[in-house]
């Protein structure tokens, strides 16, 4: 009879070993960047990921990248979002009453009273919140975890998980998720509030051409009292825009929205308004290129905005365009404005390089260009 109990048994696990030995084999990987933030997870799912950048609400707090993790395309309540905090130079600490009250903050929108267990996360001790969620009519997890611990109990960067997928896709992504903090990339606008510190000087003739474009983060001054830099930008805007406004069409088969966050100066006499959703243009190797007008997004986040700039004024925000996914890669922005008609006298931005990723930047409020530098590029003033 044992024997027969053991042969039995012995089957059924050496099935459910080769099933999971499937699984993991069939499991998808994915991956995703948000400023500074790699992150790369599994699941035997079909997911769909875009980032989103949180601006911090008062001086006192900090902004963070969530990183949205859905079923479905565009808005769904089949999602989740990994969330990834940074408070240097100051830190947090974290020990397990300020752990919980970190994971109970990510799932109070469903459950003010969530059960508590200790988990290990990428290597890190962690706890995972589990909670009821009437919304929903089931059960919705969150987690929580110092990126960077120290032996004082302290950290500089957190990494959260809230969730309201099946538990299993939940517990897929938690059990192979993987972050890192790659130092050398170049910190968008959202992440240091500022334009980068340190910019190239061109000469005349050294960039500003479509098959030499300024480089992203550049200051280029565009003759007519204008200055603008690309500050980051989102080659595959899809999910976010769409996220954005539930009116939003989706784009054409083969094409993809992009989004570009730009800063102006206005440094003329008087006023003027800069009209960037006219003046700036993209093309890529397609060589057709995109208005905002003939090729809109949509309603997009925290667009440019059009306001009438005094000497010495600043705006900031988002452009975007429908392009077709081959010219994402590569795209250029050019100024097109009134003044110029002459096409040798445009200037082509790269929007590629080290400040393109998937994150969107949100407002730098920083007035003080005299701090980016001598590296401006532009075309002679009139």
């Amino acid at each position: 009879m044992n024997k027969i109990f053991n042969r039995k048994f012995l089957a059924v696990f050496i099935t459910v070993i080769a099933l999971l030995s499937v699984n993991l084999a069939l499991a998808k990987d994915y991956s995703a960047t948000a400023g500074n933030w790699q992150v790369n997870f599994k699941s035997n799912e079909t997911l769909y990921t875009s980032v989103e950048w949180e601006a911090p609400a008062s001086s006192e707090d900090v902004g963070y990248y969530m990183i949205w993790v859905n079923k479905d395309q565009g808005t769904t309540p089949r999602t989740s979002s990994i969330f990834l905090f940074d408070y240097s130079p100051n830190s947090a600490p974290t020990n397990r009453a300020w752990m919980e009250a970190y994971a109970s903050g990510l799932i109070s929108g469903f459950n003010n009273t969530p059960s508590m267990s200790e988990y290990n996360i990428d290597g890190k001790r962690a706890l995972i919140a589990e909670g009821w969620s009437n919304e929903f009519e089931k059960f919705v997890y969150a987690a929580m975890y110092p990126f960077d611990p120290t032996t004082e109990n302290t950290a500089q960067k957190f990494v959260g998980y809230g969730s309201n997928l099946d538990k299993e896709t939940t517990f897929e992504i938690i059990n192979s998720i993987h972050v890192e903090y790659l130092s050398t990339h170049s910190a968008s606008s959202a992440l240091s509030s500022q334009l980068i510190q340190s910019v190239p000087t061109y000469t005349a003739l050294a960039a500003g051409t479509r098959e030499n474009p300024v480089p992203i983060g550049t200051i280029v001054d565009l003759g007519d009292g204008w200055q603008i830099a690309v500050m980051s930008v989102i080659s595959d805007a899809t999910n976010v825009v769409l996220r954005e406004n539930q009116f939003n069409d989706p784009p054409k088969a083969g094409n993809q929205f992009f989004l570009a966050r730009i800063q102006a100066k206005y440094t003329g006499s008087g006023s003027d308004t800069f009209g960037g959703s006219y003046r700036l243009r993209a093309v890529g190797p397609s060589s057709v290129g995109y208005t905002t007008f003939e090729n809109s997004a949509g309603v997009i986040h925290d667009p440019l905005p059009d306001s009438e700039l005094f000497s010495g004024g600043v705006i900031e925000g988002n452009i975007g365009w429908e392009i077709k996914s081959s010219d994402a890669s590569t795209l250029v922005m050019y100024d097109n404005p009134i003044s110029f008609g002459d096409n040798k006298d445009r200037m082509y931005m790269a929007l590629y390089g080290p400040r393109s990723s998937t994150s969107v930047a949100s407002n730098s409020n920083n007035n003080d260009w005299s701090a980016v530098g001598a590296g401006e590029k532009g075309r002679p003033a009139t």
